[in-house]
């Protein structure tokens, strides 16, 4: 069983109206394409991509589009969360030429 890990928020930045990046202290490597279920206090889990990731302190940054994600929004530097993963099947950039295309939040 993935187990969360219960992290603290170490920084959030309001980077538009109801848009919010969130980082935490969390010693796991990420690939491109993973993903964390982040455990909202008083909530559900809900699945979040990665925006930041270094190898001491990761990130994911989100619009406030329903109830999960309001309370997530409120999330305060200081506070603590629930992280499981990093999830899902990552890939690897080496040795290629890679084009991204993006879009959501």
């Amino acid at each position: 069983m993935n187990y969360p890990a219960i992290v603290r928020v170490t920084k959030t930045i309001e980077e538009a109206e109801k848009v919010k990046s969130i980082f935490f202290g969390l010693e796991r490597e990420v690939k491109p394409g993973q993903f964390f279920m982040i455990l909202v206090p008083g909530e559900d889990e809900i699945p979040m991509s990665v925006s930041y990731a270094t190898n001491l302190e990761k990130g994911i940054t989100f619009k406030v589009v329903g109830r999960a994600t309001r309370k997530l929004y409120e999330v305060e530097e200081g506070s603590v969360i629930g992280v499981r993963g990093p999830l899902g099947n990552g890939f690897s950039l080496k040795g290629k030429n890679i084009l991204f295309v993006g879009g959501g939040t």
